[in-house]
């Protein structure tokens, strides 16, 4: 499988949420904003994704402040609240999924001596994300990426409509938020929250942030909220908005770098220009009198092999890795791009009727997989992070890994942390080289010796670990250690 090449933040504002996000990654390690927001971020099994996950506190505004501080420092190519909603419309079931098609922020108005005047706030989601939801969840594939255990006797149905955010919890049909605002101005929302009005402020301040709201229906809102959350509603709901986003993100392409073809094939060399057009200079021609010359084209930047002692400064990274340029996310929805995801088989059975049981509408989940392969249908074990012990390292790694240790520096999470920003920038991955972070200094400098002699050009890996190490200058005897394994 191809490395991951794309980054998107998933928010979410219960601890349940966040955990049915972090149980579809591995490869987690934890990534801390200078403010303190924690993220963990992983790879995605079967995409091309690595998502970055973050739990935080449950309202409008404090989730715009989160999508900017993660614009700004993780520079996601999509950004997705995730999680559960209450649902507005009877035919809407408890465990179906709602794709924000757009949001409206209900508490927007003037309060006068006439009474309450609304003034409404709407806010789009991008057209990119969405049509990549359209496409990803046209048929029911994404099904098999809910953990059996949280599976019912009903299908959950996917539902694209607009969603509303307000500052407060909705538990009544009969309350004025309902009566007054919703039902009377917003009759066509399908859901009800706290989070997805703010991220849609954050992207409407933001050149290029991408964003899409996925809820699950945990309850209706209707005043019975503690009678559905008790029947196991929320949890269930969080799995299907969870499993909702995987298979979007296994369709959605990430933006192409730099170093990938041009989606346009350059001109042939005798294309005749267009009429009206101005020709191309003559190759001889002599430019007029007093005019410059002309400067011939700059090299490609490429990376140096660094020679002893003498080393071209790579720059330094600072803070987060920028994010690379180019054309914003493709999605071809004609032909959809499926990967399929690596715990889950094929589905199986005719598609499913709208509101059908799993019996009735496709196979039974455990028909659909073989019982030889029933272990494939269990998500695996979350990987453990931060772990004691890295184990042993041998040959090649282990050596670089001992030439590691002789960096006095290499103790410091931090200096260790700039140097793998510094390597991502120096690769090209528009992110940090990935090494899950360790407890024990050692331990994480054999996890970085490993990956390095485990990526893909390991030469090219090792010689962006040593222009960091070489604009860093912690040590000229260690880094002499380093030069020699280059060769």
């Amino acid at each position: 499988m191809a490395e991951a090449t794309g980054l998107a933040v998933v928010l979410t504002a219960l601890p349940l949420e966040h955990r049915a996000v972090r149980a579809l990654l591995t490869e987690r390690s934890l990534r801390t904003h200078p403010s303190g927001t924690v993220f963990e971020q992983g790879t995605l099994p079967g995409t091309p994704w690595q998502v970055a996950v973050a739990c935080i506190d449950a309202g409008n505004l404090g989730s715009a402040v989160i999508a900017e501080r993660a614009r700004a420092w993780l520079r996601p190519e999509a950004l997705f609240f995730v999680g559960v909603a209450g649902g507005l419309k009877d035919d809407i079931r408890l465990g179906d999924v709602v794709v924000a098609t757009r949001v409206y922020h209900l508490h927007g108005g003037k309060e006068t001596s006439a009474g309450h005047r609304l003034r409404p706030v709407p806010g789009a989601v991008s057209h990119r994300l969405g049509q990549a939801a359209y496409a990803a969840l046209v048929d029911d594939r994404w099904r098999l990426r809910i953990p059996p255990a949280l599976r019912t006797s009903l299908a959950p149905e996917v539902h694209h409509k607009p969603v509303a955010a307000g500052e407060v919890v909705l538990n009544s049909r009969t309350a004025p938020l309902y009566t007054q605002i919703i039902a009377e101005h917003y009759e066509d929302a399908a859901a009800v929250e706290m989070e997805s009005a703010g991220i849609a402020k954050a992207a409407g301040l933001a050149d290029g942030l991408h964003i899409l709201t996925v809820r699950g229906i945990s309850d209706h809102a209707d005043g019975a909220k503690a009678a559905a959350d008790a029947t196991g509603s929320q949890p269930r709901a969080a799995a299907h908005a969870a499993a909702a986003l995987a298979e979007i993100l296994a369709v959605l392409a990430p933006t192409a770098r730099p170093s990938e073809p041009a989606a346009y094939p350059p001109p042939a060399a005798d294309a005749t220009p267009p009429a009206g057009a101005y020709p191309p200079p003559a190759a001889d021609a002599t430019p007029p009198a007093g005019a410059a010359a002309p400067r011939e084209a700059a090299a490609a930047p490429r990376l140096p092999m660094p020679a002893p002692r003498v080393v071209a400064p790579a720059p330094r990274v600072d803070g987060p890795v920028p994010r690379d340029g180019g054309p914003a996310p493709r999605v071809d929805v004609s032909a959809p791009r499926r990967v399929a995801p690596a715990p889950y088989p094929a589905a199986a059975g005719p598609p499913t009727v709208p509101g059908a049981p799993f019996a009735a509408a496709e196979a039974p989940f455990a028909a659909a997989v073989p019982a030889t392969e029933s272990a494939a249908v269990t998500p695996p074990p979350a990987p453990v992070v931060r772990t004691a012990q890295a184990g042993p390292v041998d040959g090649a790694a282990g050596e670089l890994a001992t030439t590691l240790g002789a960096f006095p520096d290499m103790a410091s999470l931090e200096f260790r942390q700039g140097i793998l920003a510094d390597m991502g920038a120096l690769l090209g991955l528009g992110r940090p080289f990935l090494a899950a972070e360790r407890a024990v200094a050692r331990d994480h400098q054999r996890e970085i010796a490993r990956r390095v002699r485990a990526y893909r050009d390991p030469d090219a890996a090792l010689q962006a670990l040593y222009a960091a190490l070489a604009d860093a200058r912690p040590d000229d005897a260690a880094l002499e250690r380093l030069r020699r394994l280059l060769g």
